[in-house]
């Protein structure tokens, strides 16, 4: 809750952003009581299994096909959002540097539009 005050102290305009594990929940939560979100990526942020409602924005999400606390396949579709399962990988996909810097600079390159699944 303390983080999401923050954001909601600090950003002031619709946002971008790219978050990795907890720091998605965070963003998700603060788009629920800002509606800021103009696009949000999150890898391997499983607690998001546990929200019932979506924040506005697109949104792309992130897991490790292995990962055994990712989302299950129906809340993707309940909640209307994008999503990859990285294969061969669990919860440490963001762990893996090729991965995260492709990522990253797929995001940094296209500002404000989201990365195409693979």
């Amino acid at each position: 809750e303390k983080a999401v005050n923050q954001l909601l102290h600090f950003e002031k305009d619709k946002v971008n952003i790219l978050a990795f594990s907890v720091g998605g929940v965070i963003a998700w939560k603060f788009g629920l009581v800002s509606d800021k979100i103009e696009s949000l990526v999150c890898v391997s942020s499983t607690r998001l299994r546990k929200e019932e409602n979506r924040p506005s924005g697109e949104i792309m999400l992130y897991f490790g096909a292995d990962d055994e606390y990712k989302p299950q396949l129906d809340w993707f579709t309940k909640m209307h959002v994008k999503h990859e399962l990285i294969s061969k990988y669990g919860h440490e996909v963001y762990m893996d540097a090729k991965f995260a810097t492709e990522l990253s600079n797929s995001y940094v390159a296209t500002a404000k539009h989201l990365p195409a699944a693979k």
